[in-house]
């Protein structure tokens, strides 16, 4: 298999899939409606969601498995609960609470993100926002009250990307990719990248049949600057990925950037996946090769 549209996913070139539609929901992703170029993406599904810390209940809907409700009793003290919710693709997860607290505060929290908070907008009477499927979620009322949350996973066509290779399979792709004649007349491909870079970050999830492992080929790599401080959450630029396809990247996670011309990786297992932070088309170039290999 060879594919090459497939990778307009790192210039972002898409629109959204249709958002579950519910009382709470309102989209601040208005701005990829009219963009269609890259793949569908589906899902993620919500595999778990664990409550690590505080007496919040959590219950994902049994019928798609991408929406989740976060609930806690009226309580006359400030209620602070953590979620670890994992998904089983890249992706985001949206969350906002009833509303009401205007002393509300939620925040998704990763390692390679590090933690993205939100207060209440007086504009829309709550709590919204979102970060990565695969999260650790932490809300507190910042008083008195109850918590009442609903959420839902989605994914953004061109930026969050699942594949299942077979046997025999390979994939190449380079980045930046050449840009399509009608997406370039759709959009400014600098502004609408930095715009999904800013909201939600980009991920590639990738996996073997079982006892197989992928190799990846790197070549003609240009990321972020020669620094000492790679991978560091201040950075600006890099591209991190682990070899053994954990959800979190907490293990066996390594981040690349700088200047090299060729550079190898056989993952542990069948998995591996990247998530990419702050990467531009105007200064960042590499080109890979993937393969199946025993």
């Amino acid at each position: 298999m060879h594919v090459s549209l497939l990778l307009a996913l790192l210039l972002g070139s898409a629109s959204l899939s249709a958002a579950t539609q519910n009382e709470y929901e309102t989209t601040e992703f208005e701005e990829f409606d009219d963009i269609a170029m890259a793949p569908e993406c589906s899902g993620p599904k919500i595999k778990s969601a664990r409550t690590i810390e505080g007496s919040c209940e959590t219950r994902v809907q049994v019928a798609d498995h991408q929406r989740i409700y976060i609930t806690s009793p009226n309580s006359t003290e400030t209620t602070t609960c953590r979620i670890r919710v994992e998904a089983d693709g890249p992706g985001y997860l949206w969350m906002t609470d009833k509303g009401g607290n205007e002393n509300a505060y939620m925040s998704f929290s990763d390692e390679i993100h590090g933690k993205k908070g939100f207060r209440y907008a007086q504009k829309r009477g709550n709590v919204k926002g979102e970060g990565r499927a695969s999260t650790v979620f932490t809300y507190t009322t910042g008083g008195p009250g109850a918590v009442d949350i609903f959420g839902s996973t989605n994914c953004i066509p061109g930026c969050h990307m699942k594949t299942n290779f077979s046997n025999g399979d390979e994939f190449e792709f380079e980045f930046p990719p050449k840009i399509p004649e009608a997406a370039q007349s759709a959009t400014d491909f600098t502004e609408l990248r930095s715009i999904m870079n800013d909201k939600i970050p980009c991920e590639i999830w990738l996996s073997a049949p079982a006892e197989k492992r992928l190799k990846l080929v790197f070549t003609d790599v240009q990321i972020g600057m020669d620094s000492a401080t790679c991978g560091d959450l201040t950075d600006d630029r890099f591209m991190a990925y682990t070899s053994s396809g954990d959800a979190f990247y907490e293990r066996d996670v390594n981040r690349m950037h700088g200047e090299m011309t060729c550079f190898t990786v056989k993952s542990m297992q069948n998995k591996v996946h990247f998530d990419f932070k702050n990467i531009s088309p105007l200064n960042d170039t590499f080109k890979l090769a993937i393969s199946v290999v025993d």
